[in-house]
């Protein structure tokens, strides 16, 4: 199978952060940092600016998704398949992964009433008919995905008929089309439902269940049904408006990398990475006067909205805890800020792996991660599994005896923690290594099986009898509980690796990674928030001058990069000795 392992690596960092995210967020006690924020080390400041801001990247699935579902349509028409049909089979893929969504987040997933036990093992085990009644009406991510590959496919399909796909540039000129149109549209749209169905998504229904979330059984049929229709588009936490325009770019990003003679055109990536790092300034800087505007009036409000930044609808007047502060620009900025950054890190690790050749490299050595997105829906359904160990880790290392005195004497570990017990940056991180341990055991098991039983497998299984495709003689012939096999050893161990620029004696002769290397130094001291990156770049900038011999470019990138590796070591340094008050600043 043709796989870009760059792809497949962001897919499952994508899902590794949400599990380290989630991890830290149930665990750590930010409320005991912030009583003390002043008198501890700066190092607490910066994570607890950046936890947040990494939680608002759940756009990185849906765009890295987008990519690989475009380069799989490409890749079926330059095959033959008519538009139609693959249409067809799009609307038929997104509608099983959306059905599956609402079964997530309804009843098996963490959120859901099964999840709902592992997050109270410390209580009578009662299962909750309201979650699993109400919850299927949470809109997240992969609701997103799977509503995004319907709409995709039936665009795509639209607008390939006659051979059209053979126009690559008419096709990305019309996504980028869509693109401006839905930011444009995303005010217009959720105001003219809040006026349709008034007060949505925020006002409450009989039964105190609120409107994008109704009650199967105790709400009437009319709510209902609006409560799914206009949740589809303005949910509280990432609705079509204006996710659909993270699918779109993300589209016009497969499109260019589906293309077999020009796998990229001139100045595309350039093109794509300027509008990525302005995206992230222009939503940077509208978050930061948005925050100057809040904390003369209240920083601790002004700490509660930046930590809503994760729950996209939010951001918009109408929010009833905090809309006040709030203008119809805030959305963009926290759209902007939290979408460049991902497009940014896509495009970034693109042009580093494949632009360099180095596919095949990148994939061998990135499997720890890449695991994590191989079953990415099944990782995100399943992770009870953390909320299974922040119930026992406290209990079973920490909870009583000679070690949680210990530690208590040593480090301030609280003795005596209990289930699902907050703590800081030391339990936290153990309980995290647990988690991503326990992960990885449960995935290298599973793999030796296919990962049979997986929602993947299910979905696959689904999809083998009810989507209009060709089947492979290969797959005809297997049982009917192996035909949604995942294929492990030809999709994760041993695809085709697919480079854009092949790395040959050519490549290097004309200095490439040389010139590739000093363009990323330059770009981080240009935007020197940047600048920590250059300490990965460094051993690039090395590597350069046994492949490339020395040369202007990566001599001046070298330079470049230890000065800016030192300038990290020193800001690290610094941020882990002194404090806020060590400067008379008082937060």
């Amino acid at each position: 199978m043709k796989r870009f392992a760059s792809i497949d690596f962001m897919r499952g960092i994508a899902i590794f952060m949400m599990i380290c995210l989630h991890t830290i967020a149930d665990t750590l006690d930010v409320d005991a940092l912030l009583g003390k924020i002043n008198d501890i080390p700066l190092i607490n400041v910066i994570a607890l600016v950046t936890l947040p801001f990494l939680g608002g990247l759940a756009g990185l699935f849906l765009l890295v998704s987008a990519i690989a579902n475009m380069i799989s349509m490409q890749r079926q028409l330059m095959r033959g398949r008519s538009a139609g049909m693959l249409a067809l089979r799009q609307v038929i893929t997104g509608f099983i992964i959306y059905i599956f969504a609402m079964l997530t987040e309804s009843t098996i997933g963490y959120w859901g009433a099964f999840g709902r036990l592992a997050r109270n093992l410390d209580k009578p085990l009662v299962w909750d008919w309201d979650i699993m009644f109400t919850q299927w009406g949470n809109f997240e991510a992969i609701h997103t995905i799977a509503l995004c590959v319907i709409i995709n496919g039936a665009i795509h399909g639209l607008i390939s008929m006659n051979e059209r796909w053979k126009k690559p540039r008419t096709q990305m000129a019309i996504y980028a089309a869509l693109t401006v149109a839905v930011l444009i549209a995303t005010k217009f749209i959720w105001v003219g439902i809040s006026k349709i169905y008034p007060g949505f998504p925020w006002e409450k229904l009989a039964g105190d269940f609120v409107q994008s979330k109704p009650h199967l059984f105790k709400n009437t049929f009319p709510e209902i049904v609006k409560g799914w229709f206009f949740g589809l588009w303005a949910a509280p936490m990432e609705p079509l408006f204006p996710y659909l325009a993270v699918s779109f770019i993300g589209s016009i990003i497969g499109i260019a990398c589906a293309q077999p003679d020009l796998a990229i055109f001139k100045g595309f990536m350039k093109l794509m990475l300027l509008l990525a790092v302005s995206m992230f300034l222009v939503g940077v800087v509208g978050i930061i006067l948005m925050m100057l505007r809040i904390i003369p009036t209240s920083f601790p409000d002004a700490a509660e909205v930046y930590r809503f930044i994760s729950f996209h609808r939010h951001w918009a007047p109408d929010e009833p805890q905090f809309g006040e502060y709030y203008t119809w620009w805030s959305w963009l900025w926290q759209f902007l800020s939290v979408n460049g950054w991902s497009l940014m890190a896509t495009l970034a690790v693109l042009y580093v792996v494949e632009f360099r050749g180095k596919g095949k490299k990148f994939a061998d050595k990135t499997r720890f991660i890449r695991r994590f997105g191989f079953t990415a829906f099944s990782n995100y359904n399943q992770q009870y599994i953390y909320t299974s160990i922040n119930f026992w880790a406290p209990q079973l290392f920490f909870g009583v005896g000679a070690l949680a005195n210990w530690l208590n004497s040593t480090i301030g570990w609280p003795s005596g923690l209990g289930p699902y017990g907050k703590t800081e940056w030391f339990g936290t991180f153990f309980q995290l290594a647990i988690v991503l341990l326990v992960y990885h055991v449960i995935m290298r098991i599973w793999e030796q099986h296919n990962y049979r039983g997986s929602l993947e497998w299910f979905m696959g299984t689904i999809g083998y009898y009810i989507v209009p495709v060709e089947k492979p003689e290969s797959l005809l012939m297997k049982k009917w509980y192996e035909k949604g096999d995942l294929a492990v050893q030809e999709a994760f161990y041993n695809a085709e690796w697919v480079n854009i620029v092949e790395e040959t004696e050519e490549y290097h002769r004309s200095k490439r990674d040389s010139r590739i290397a000093l363009i990323f130094a330059i770009a981080a001291f240009a935007v020197p928030l940047f600048i920590p990156f250059t300490a990965g770049w460094l051993f690039v900038a090395i590597r350069t001058f046994k492949t490339e011999g020395k040369n202007k470019k990566n001599t001046a990138a070298l330079i470049l990069c230890i000065i800016g590796t030192v300038l990290t070591l020193i800001f690290i340094v610094a941020v882990l000795i002194f404090s806020p008050s060590s400067f008379g600043l008082y937060l």
